[in-house]
Order: structure tokens, then C-alpha cells, then sequence
């Protein structure tokens, strides 16, 4: 099909600059906090794309740009992957009981579970408003940065390959950002690729799309990070973690759930902005968007690849600001 997502050349950074006072998807609400803090992340994002991430991944090809790395690649996968199950049993979208759900969309009938573990920042657990707040700021923070991301998307998407099989099974929270599961769904074409989002309405439009790409080895499920619903239950080979805002003040207890739905010896790919920098743009925001922007942790992505779980990691700053980590399970 021609309109199948295909890895391409790397995009170019930079080029287009949002339009800062246009529509900020939060009904233009220009006089509240979530709407003034779109803005200033949508300025600051373009900005950084072209006054730090173009220049260094011009330097990066040039191989001028040495960026920082810690830890231990794993070992590739030796045998074959969990393959098809949640394709087979979901042939529709799956939402909650509290999802927005069509004629033909399956309903989950579990009762969601708590991931293991997460205690985290109770403000922003699995159904609280601040939480369904923030996704919409991460909306907007991927929409803002969707021109610049063709570099990073490639190489997460290359080290992700690495450690597929044929047959492997992937979890892809986020389906949003549904190029992922199309470009992996490709890598795994006798695996599968089960994309998750906390937005219902996101799940059967991106369930829908992969469909009309021809995709019949993805399953789509609407479903929190921190709460993931009991139909989640077998095991995967791999999960590609492109980390949501929404993640960021509980990212201990999203990389725990995600660990634990991996088999033993199973990958964790992830790939996210270094919080450092997103707490530091925080301080930044003007008074009226600063109450809108929660208290991000500091450090990089590796502090939690601490994990009891973990046997193995690697972790590394592919661009300033932009960490790539993939861990081993034990």
C-alpha cells in the first residue's frame, strides 16, 4: 500500500515554526493556564529544535557530536518471540467502561488493576483530572515537536529492531503517535504490536488507521499507563516507552508497570525529553502557565533503569536533551 509508514531519510529540524497564537487544541481558552502553557511549550520546543537540535544532529552526522552513555548493551534476543495473542482475540478497538465506545468496539470487561508497585505522585494517578490535564499538554507538546522528531524516531525505531524477532509480541503505550506501531508492526509481521492510550476516542482513530493501512497484526486498547486494564495480562517480548508528558511525575511507577508486563529476559526501549530540561522549562513559564506545569523530577532516564527487575541497560543522550534507553528484564 502506498500510504503505509516507511522509515525514510532523516527529517529535517527546525523548519517550520508553530503558529504561537493559534489554536492550542484547549477550546483557545486564551486566559487559563493550560492555554498559556501550550503557547510557551510550543515557543520553547520550536526554539530548542533550532538553536540546539539542528546543530547537534548535523554535528552527529558529521561525527562531531559525541554524546553521553552509561551502562551495558544487552544481549539480542536468541530465540524466537511470544507471537500472535492480543491481535487474534481483539479485532477492535478495547476500551474501559469509561471509554467512548462504537457499535463494533469491544468492551473490556476486567477490572483495571493498579500497577504493581505504584505508589507515585498520587496527584497524578491513573483518573485524576490533573492527569487527563497534562495528556492534553502532551498533545500538544507532540504536535509541536512532530517536525523535529524524524532523527530521533529512526534511531529509536533502529536500536527497537535490533531486538525483535519475526515473531515477537510489542507493546506500544501511546498510540497517539501511531507511525510507532505502524513501523514496528512491519518489523514483527509474524508478532504483533498492541498499542495502548488513556483517551478511548484516540485508540479506535488510531486502531482505525492502522486498518486502513492493512495492518491485521495490531491490537488497540485504551488503557492508563498506571492502570493497566486485566485483559494485559500475557506477557511481551518488547515495549518501545516513548515517554508522554503525562508520564514524567510518575516515571518510576510507569517504568514498573512496564517491566512487569514484560516476560523474563524481555526489552524495554525508551525514549523521551531528559527531565532535567522539562523541569528547568517549568521554572521558566510565565506565573499563569507555571500552575499548570507539574514539579518534574530531576536527572536523566537512567536513574530509573535502577530497577530490582533489570538485568542489563544501556542508556544514551542520542541528541542534547533527548535520552534512548533499552533494558534487559532478568
Amino acid at each position: 500500500m502506498t500510504d503505509r509508514a516507511s522509515p525514510g531519510g532523516p527529517s529535517t529540524i527546525g523548519e517550520t515554526a508553530p503558529s504561537w497564537g493559534g489554536s492550542t487544541g484547549q477550546g483557545d481558552r486564551a486566559d487559563d493556564g493550560v492555554g498559556a502553557t501550550v503557547r510557551a511549550l510550543e515557543q520553547a520546543v520550536w526554539l530548542y529544535a533550532v538553536g540546539v537540535l539542528s546543530p547537534a544532529a548535523s554535528m552527529k552526522q558529521l561525527g562531531l557530536y559525541l554524546p553521553r552513555a552509561a551502562g551495558i548493551e544487552p544481549p539480542r534476543p536468541e530465540g524466537p518471540g511470544l507471537g500472535r495473542y492480543y491481535c487474534t482475540r481483539f479485532p477492535f478497538p478495547v476500551v474501559d467502561a469509561a471509554g467512548t465506545a462504537t457499535g463494533t468496539t469491544a468492551k473490556a470487561t476486567d477490572t483495571a488493576q493498579e500497577a504493581p508497585g505504584a505508589a507515585g505522585d498520587a496527584a497524578y494517578k491513573a483518573g485524576d483530572p490533573r492527569r487527563a490535564e497534562l495528556r492534553a499538554l502532551s498533545r500538544a507538546h507532540e504536535q509541536t515537536f512532530a517536525p523535529q522528531s524524524g532523527p530521533v524516531l529512526d534511531e529509536t525505531l533502529a536500536l527497537a529492531r535490533t531486538y525483535l524477532t519475526p515473531s515477537s509480541r510489542v507493546l506500544a503505550p501511546h498510540c497517539r503517535t501511531r507511525v510507532v506501531a505502524d513501523h514496528l508492526a512491519e518489523a514483527v509481521p509474524d508478532g504483533e504490536v498492541v498499542a495502548t492510550d488513556g483517551d478511548a476516542e484516540v485508540v479506535e482513530q488510531a486502531w482505525a488507521a492502522s486498518r486502513s493501512r492493512g495492518y491485521g497484526n495490531t491490537a488497540f486498547v485504551a488503557a492508563d499507563l498506571l492502570a493497566m486494564p486485566a485483559v494485559l495480562a500475557a506477557p511481551f517480548d518488547l515495549a518501545l516507552f516513548s515517554i508522554a508528558l503525562e508520564d514524567y511525575p510518575a516515571l518510576a511507577e510507569a517504568v514498573d508497570a512496564l517491566v512487569g508486563l514484560l516476560r523474563p529476559e524481555g526489552y524495554l526501549v525508551a525514549v523521551g525529553t531528559e527531565p532535567e530540561w522539562l523541569r528547568r522549562f517549568g521554572e521558566s513559564l510565565p506565573p499563569e502557565a507555571r500552575a499548570a506545569w507539574p514539579n518534574f523530577p530531576a536527572g536523566t532516564l537512567k536513574e530509573y533503569l535502577e530497577h530490582p527487575d533489570i538485568r542489563l541497560w544501556r542508556w544514551q543522550e542520542i541528541l542534547p536533551g533527548i535520552d534512548l534507553a533499552v533494558a534487559m528484564k532478568r
